[in-house]
């Protein structure tokens, strides 16, 4: 029981080439694989996505300065030519687990909403078509082939199976009974980047140890 007005979150240390377009890939496979389908087919809406990457100046105030970037292996040349991501990036933010000065190496996708989780994924995969796989459109088939470069392991935690409810409390408000809170590693909402912000590349780390040498705070 999904209001597919709720965002979907996804969160990842690294980000593949997506397409010229959010329509490209990411709406069109990564969040219509996301969504729930229980609407009539013409009433059915993709949900705006929402996606959680270090910015520069997040990793420039981490504990390790420039270096907190060297687990977030993002190539400049591919965001050059996806700008259109930026309408989706948000800050990494992580001050309720006390790791919001600590750059992620993790993976993790969910929803949630007023009421609770929906679901919530710990994975391997980056947000690439190698690790979720793309439809292959040269299959005219009505079951066009999924072709994935890249097995990735993780675990889905769904409310369902593990308390049998249909949402994780996330806060006190919505705990009504002794179920443990489902404490998520960044905060929410999800901060936006500022007009000036822009996602930390590989190649930030590697201009400045040219320049400064390995050694270099």
């Amino acid at each position: 029981p999904i209001d597919d007005a709720n965002p979907i979150i996804l969160q990842a240390s690294s980000i593949g080439s997506l397409g010229s377009s959010a329509s490209a890939y990411l709406t069109s496979e990564i969040a219509s694989s996301f969504k729930r389908d229980s609407a009539p087919v013409g009433l059915r809406r993709i949900p705006q996505v929402k996606l959680i990457y270090p910015s520069l100046n997040n990793v420039l105030s981490s504990h390790d300065g420039m270096a907190g970037g060297g687990c977030l292996p993002y190539n400049k040349t591919t965001h050059e030519k996806q700008q259109w991501l930026n309408e989706h990036l948000c800050q990494w933010r992580s001050t309720s687990r006390n790791r919001n000065l600590a750059m992620p190496h993790i993976k993790s996708y969910c929803r949630y909403s007023e009421r609770g989780l929906y679901w919530f994924i710990l994975t391997s995969a980056n947000l690439s078509r190698s690790a979720w796989g793309a439809l292959n459109k040269s299959n005219k088939t009505l079951n066009p082939t999924l072709r994935i470069y890249s097995y990735e392991a993780g675990v889905l935690f769904f409310p369902r199976i593990i308390i049998e409810k249909d949402r994780f409390p996330m806060n006190k408000e919505q705990q009504k009974d002794k179920t443990p809170l489902f404490k998520l590693p960044f905060d929410i909402p999800p901060m936006p980047y500022g007009k000036l912000d822009v996602p930390y590349c590989a190649e930030y780390l590697k201009a400045y140890l040219l320049k400064y040498g390995a050694g270099a705070k």
